[in-house]
């Protein structure tokens, strides 16, 4: 069921299922998203605990921080009454998980579908960020033409055009900061011995074969589960037994493969 905490002073808003299991999976979702990315699997049979967490209110204007986002998330991973914890990031979300992943209680981190450092190679990246870097009337012609261009075609990139969006400020600090791609390779790699990867073979928003060759310089292997941004959404049973089967500590069964 929902609940309410309060955590830092702010009121958020998570979803708690306790299956009496030693493992907790908490969900955590991108941005521009909810805890709703994971609700197809609140009602199946689970092998372990869910905390599926909205780091944001919806409902206001504010600002979003990244800070603010890693803190919300270490209070549940403190809050977690098993010692044994599974971080599940979403898309953007990969830079919270590989920063708050080195907590002794989280033995997993699932990067499912997240952005990585390779994804700055893509087309959909340096149209998306080129209209944000752009000012003045000349460049606002330029950022006009790249509407054009990744409306319907580049659906990562267009969702987060709107300089006005309350999302834009994360934008820019993070996944468009050279800086912060950085950290979140360095982050990456500090992370990999408890990380797993897992996307669906079509996703277009922050590219499966992008996904793939980063993971593999990490020699890491691809669980593909699904179908395009959110594996967990197009196949949830599948999804929840990778899942069942990691907190079980059994060999998993799912076909990995390496995109060339």
């Amino acid at each position: 069921m929902y609940r309410t905490k309060n955590v830092n002073g702010k009121e958020v808003r998570y979803f708690e299922k306790n299956n009496n299991s030693k493992w907790t999976v908490i969900f955590v979702h991108g941005f521009n998203s909810s805890s709703n990315f994971a609700s197809h699997l609140f009602t199946l049979k689970n092998d372990y605990n869910i905390i599926a967490v909205d780091m944001v209110d919806m409902n206001t204007a504010d600002e979003v921080e990244f800070d603010e986002m890693v803190k919300i998330i270490d209070f549940f991973i403190k809050k977690a009454r098993t010692r044994r914890v599974v971080l599940l990031g979403h898309s953007l979300a990969g830079g919270v998980v590989s920063k708050v992943g080195i907590h002794p209680k989280v033995k997993r981190i699932i990067y499912m579908s997240t952005i990585t450092p390779e994804i700055q190679k893509t087309k959909a990246y340096k149209l998306l960020k080129k209209h944000h870097e752009t000012k003045g009337k000349i460049p606002l012609l330029i950022s006009n033409k790249i509407i054009e261009m990744t409306r319907g075609k580049y659906i990562w990139a267009h969702a987060f055009l709107d300089r006005d969006s309350k999302w834009t400020g994360i934008l820019n600090n993070t996944v468009l900061d050279d800086r912060f791609m950085k950290r979140l390779d360095t982050r990456y790699k500090l992370t990999k011995y408890k990380a797993e990867f897992v996307v669906s073979k079509d996703d277009g928003i922050i590219s499966t074969r992008a996904f793939v060759k980063y993971a593999n310089s990490l020699n890491k292997d691809v669980t593909f589960i699904g179908k395009r941004h959110n594996p967990i959404k197009t196949a949830p049973h599948e999804f929840n037994q990778y899942l069942n089967a990691i907190t079980e500590g059994k060999k998993r069964f799912f076909k990995k493969g390496v995109i060339r």
